[in-house]
Formats: C-alpha cells, structure tokens, sequence
C-alpha cells in the first residue's frame, strides 16, 4: 500500500511534457537548422566563449556568481541547447536549468570541441 502512495507520489511530481536529453553534435546541428525557435546556451566563460562560439548562443557562464540569477529570468517554456566545452558543464548546467523549472532542454556532448573538430560554422571575433 505503501509502496503505491509512494508511486503516485513521484508520478504527480514528474513534470509532464519535460525533457532532458543528451544529443551529439550533428543531432544538434540538426536540432538548430530545423529549429529557428532554439534558443543557444553557452556556459563557458566569457573568454572562452570569445575563442569561438556557435552562431546565435547566449553566454552564461556557469561559474559566475549569477548563473541562477540569469537563468531563473529565462522563458521556462522556451527550448535550449546547452554546451560547453567537451559536454561535462553543460550537463551540469542543464541539471540546474531542470531544478529551475525550464525543462526543455538539451546538452550537446562533445561541447564546441566536437562541433569545431566538425568542421560545424563557430564565430570568432
């Protein structure tokens, strides 16, 4: 009996319709082609994100003290792309995105390493 309540529980908590997903780079070059309404996220730090970065994406560095500040003001229903790097802050980040409520998201594994090593387009500035 226990058990049961425990199970409709967690099932009336599950937030219904949310997603967490790991892509890889072509799946998320993809997802961004096809997608005008993605919104890019790029958790590096500012100078890494001015080494090269994926056209349109968004810097919020997650080692900056107002990492939740910035994404808490984010649209909880848009969907975004999260990368970094090699992949390990953004699914951190993309963690934390999900404790905040904004459940549509995906984290690019291989970060912009992959992407570059693609030959995928990166600005530079």
């Amino acid at each position: 009996m226990l058990y049961k309540q425990i199970l409709l529980i967690l099932i009336y908590l599950l937030p219904i319709g949310a997603y967490a997903k790991d892509i890889n780079i072509q799946e998320s070059y993809n997802l961004i082609q096809n997608n005008s309404n993605i919104k890019i996220i790029d958790v590096r730090t500012p100078q890494e994100f001015q080494s090269g970065y994926i056209k349109g994406a968004i810097n919020i560095n997650i080692g900056d003290n107002n990492f939740i500040s910035q994404i808490q003001n984010l649209d909880k229903n848009q969907t975004y792309l999260i990368y970094c790097r090699s992949g390990v802050r953004s699914k951190k980040a993309e963690q934390i995105f999900n404790n905040y409520g904004i459940n549509n998201t995906y984290n690019m594994t291989g970060g912009i390493i992959e992407w570059s090593q693609n030959q995928l387009p990166v600005v530079t500035k």
